[in-house]
């Protein structure tokens, strides 16, 4: 169950990176409407730098998600104490147990 749900989640960021990059390629490529205009204003801008990185970021972003799976995978119960532990963390640095 918890498997699924982390693979329907991690798909959900693949298809959102996959369209980013799409929307970028468009401006890149001096798409039409006003996002395109922008993009052909800008003249100093390498757009095709920005797109190589925004895609070199995708496949960083997309190999960490699948070494935490696999991490997750292999110390479950370790995995669960950090999650709490640092959830517990922040929690107290938010005021979330102040009592007036």
């Amino acid at each position: 169950m918890a498997e699924e749900h982390r693979e329907r989640e991690m798909e959900k960021i693949r298809i959102e990176l996959a369209r980013l990059s799409e929307q970028l390629a468009s401006l890149a490529a001096g798409g039409e409407g006003p996002a395109g205009a922008a993009a052909s204003d800008q003249g100093g801008m390498d757009w095709t730098n920005i797109k190589q990185t925004l895609d070199d970021a995708q496949v960083h972003g997309e190999k960490a998600l699948k070494d935490l799976a696999g991490h997750i995978e292999r110390h479950p119960v370790g995995s669960a104490v950090t999650a709490f532990g640092l959830g517990f963390l922040i929690a107290r640095l938010l005021g979330g147990g102040r009592r007036s």
